[in-house]
């Protein structure tokens, strides 16, 4: 129906159009047979009304031709709009999963640094206190870090951001990985009752402290390029949205 009601728009138009067109050359053609009859030329008549013809003929002909070109272009056309449609929904479908990927990440570098605040603070009380075990609130925070950093590397196979920005990712991986194998030999240490376990235990907190920076320093850098990352595929999918809907 919708296709009907075009045609008969397009016939409407090019029917007053063609009237328009009529009453508008009449001065052209109506003077000259005038002018013809009252001298007693006609030949000056018939030759005009041919060349005038010949030309309006003509210019028929070029609309017509116009129109049939734009008519049968026209499913191409919509075609084109077509693929064009389908291709933005297939690249939203990418986008939303790449934002989820990106939240994703944001959470689990998160959980990384909060672990390793919190394991931080444990051992802090421990050293401050002379080594009290605290080793409930001690262990809870490792268990959380070690869960944290095995979800990490479950993810890796997640590739964004720029060739700098996958290598602090790598980077990050194996300083979280360093750090949860120092934090297992302390936990194994805990609580630390004879001479040699405080030793060792103090040595091995010592490393941690330092892996413990590193780590941070690169989850912060990280969680800042997934947030950039984040906002321009956000603005992207705003886009295509708008497009698809």
């Amino acid at each position: 129906m919708k296709e009907i009601g075009v045609r008969l728009t397009v016939a409407i138009v090019a029917f007053f159009s063609g009237m328009a067109a009529t009453l508008f050359l009449i001065p052209f053609w109506a003077g000259p047979l005038i002018s013809a009859v009252q001298e007693g030329k006609p030949a000056d008549w018939i030759g005009f009304a041919g060349n005038f013809g010949a030309g309006l003929m003509t210019l028929i002909a070029a609309g017509a031709a116009i129109y049939g070109a734009t008519f049968a272009a026209r499913p191409v056309y919509d075609q084109l709009l077509e693929l064009a449609r389908q291709n933005d929904v297939g690249s939203l479908g990418v986008l939303s999963k790449r934002s989820l990927d990106l939240n994703n990440e944001r959470i689990l570098i998160h959980r990384i640094i909060t672990g390793v605040v919190m394991i931080d603070t444990h051992l802090k009380n421990l050293l401050a206190n002379s080594l009290i075990p605290e080793t409930g609130e001690l262990v809870v925070s490792i268990d959380r870090f070690e869960e944290a950093v095995d979800d990490l590397r479950a993810s890796a196979g997640i590739i964004w951001g720029t060739v700098a920005v996958q290598k602090t990712k790598r980077v990050f991986l194996d300083a979280a990985l360093d750090a949860a194998t120092n934090i297992m030999n302390i936990n194994r240490l805990n609580p630390p009752a004879h001479p040699q376990r405080i030793a060792a235990f103090r040595s091995n907190a010592v490393h941690w402290q330092k892996l413990s920076k590193h780590v941070k320093d690169l989850g912060h850098l990280l969680h800042d390029a997934v947030d950039v990352s984040a906002d321009r595929t956000s603005a992207m999918l705003a886009d295509l949205e708008h497009r698809v809907f």
